[in-house]
């Protein structure tokens, strides 16, 4: 998971070494490359996803299908990897508990199951690892 401009470069490069690495023996899935349908990106996430690799830059927790994703993971007990980029800082008690005035379009993830307190709880879990 990662916001394009922030780390669409590394994302690229990551999946890249992935591939080609000897251990490496499944998919390895970018999100971007399906972003045209988000009940399709969440099923992958929660279906086929064995390790779920979050790319912390600025932005990343002000997108609401980002936030859907690690919701998504969260949700289904994915192991999940936080790499936490210079820039990135976690969000404040207040942004986590007002999540949906600070992030727009996250009540939007109603429709695909995911409602406000699980982005809370979401992010109030991955904040204190």
């Amino acid at each position: 998971c990662h916001h394009k401009e922030g780390g669409g470069g590394f994302c690229r490069l990551l999946k890249m070494r992935l591939k080609s690495h000897a251990q490496v023996k499944r998919e390895v899935f970018l999100d971007s490359d399906n972003l045209q349908d988000l009940s399709v990106l969440f099923s992958i996430v929660g279906n086929r996803v064995d390790t779920f690799v979050v790319l912390c830059s600025r932005e990343i927790l002000y997108r609401p299908w980002c936030v859907g994703e690690m919701c998504t993971a969260d949700l289904h007990s994915i192991n999940t990897i936080l790499i936490l980029f210079p820039e990135f800082q976690w969000p404040s008690p207040e942004f986590i508990a007002d999540i949906g005035t600070h992030v727009d379009g996250v009540e939007s993830l109603a429709q695909y199951g995911i409602s406000l307190a699980m982005a809370r709880d979401t992010l109030q879990r991955l904040s204190t690892r």
